[in-house]
């Protein structure tokens, strides 16, 4: 992984915990969701005209993502609702990275040397570090469990998707454009008042958050196409130790031994990966 590759995946960790940080503020996380999707629609809608059209071939996997999507913000949306950020996001950030090395050689045909396994267990285990001494319950543990799994899953399908689309940026905005849709439509359906209050008095934010998770996750797929999956899959969930200090300097959370452990572990990870 070169290091251009690994500053812009670093940059996309660091808005993915910014955005999270925000929706578990939200007093309803659903709501939250539901305003970074119409956030994404709108932010893509505006660039579309300026991209190429896919490429045919990638439809069918950009229509896999779109529903593994839908489900991905549902599972985070009630995971929220059931427990801590604390306890849950470690879970959901800190398992898809081994999920995603274990699949990727059967999915892409990617072979990760030693040094990147040794580099993503090391990783994956710092994040890991920080799920012990935050109890949560067994229902929020499994929707963490679960919002993981798709995680991979949909990290698996769009790092082929960007590869075989002939463009990202457009493979990611179309694909943001269905998710964005479906999910936002089925909230809307249910709890049409609530959602256009929130849209009411949530506009900018949401328009801001959607707009940063896409453009985050973009570069996530452009990075994939220079470095393999796995490897970027691993680095992206350094998020979790951004979290951890945006929770200290925004929500003036206190950072604790566990937490300095974790983020060593996460930085020697990232480092090895990049030892051949």
């Amino acid at each position: 992984m070169t290091p251009s590759v690994t500053a812009a995946v670093l940059a996309a960790a660091l808005i993915h915990a910014g955005w999270n940080a925000a929706l578990k503020r939200q007093s309803d996380p659903l709501l939250g969701s539901f305003g970074i999707a119409v956030g994404a629609l709108v932010a893509c809608a505006a660039v579309v005209p300026f991209l190429p059209f896919p490429d045919p071939k990638c439809w069918g996997l950009i229509a896999a993502s779109i529903a593994v999507h839908v489900v991905y913000f549902s599972f985070l949306s009630i995971s929220y609702a059931q427990g801590g950020l604390g306890a849950l996001y470690p879970i959901m950030r800190g398992t898809p990275p081994l999920l995603v090395a274990a699949a990727s050689f059967a999915a892409v045909g990617e072979r990760i040397p030693v040094t990147g396994w040794i580099g993503i267990i090391v990783l994956c285990g710092g994040l890991l570090v920080l799920v012990g001494g935050r109890p949560a319950s067994s229902r929020a543990m499994l929707l963490a469990v679960a919002t993981a799994v798709c995680t991979a899953i949909y990290t698996l399908i769009d790092g082929r998707g960007s590869r075989v689309s002939g463009n990202t940026a457009s493979y990611i905005v179309w694909e943001a454009i269905g998710q964005s849709i479906c999910f936002a439509g089925g909230v809307l359906i249910f709890r049409w008042r609530a959602c256009l209050i929130h849209l009411k008095t949530q506009a900018l934010p949401s328009l801001v958050a959607g707009a940063l998770s896409t453009a985050g996750y973009a570069t996530v797929l452009w990075a994939m196409g220079r470095a393999p999956i796995a490897e970027v899959a691993a680095l992206r969930e350094s998020s979790v130790v951004f979290a951890i200090f945006l929770g200290a300097f925004w929500l003036k959370e206190p950072i604790r031994r566990r937490q300095w452990l974790a983020a060593a572990l996460v930085a020697a990870g990232a480092a090895v990966m990049h030892l051949r």
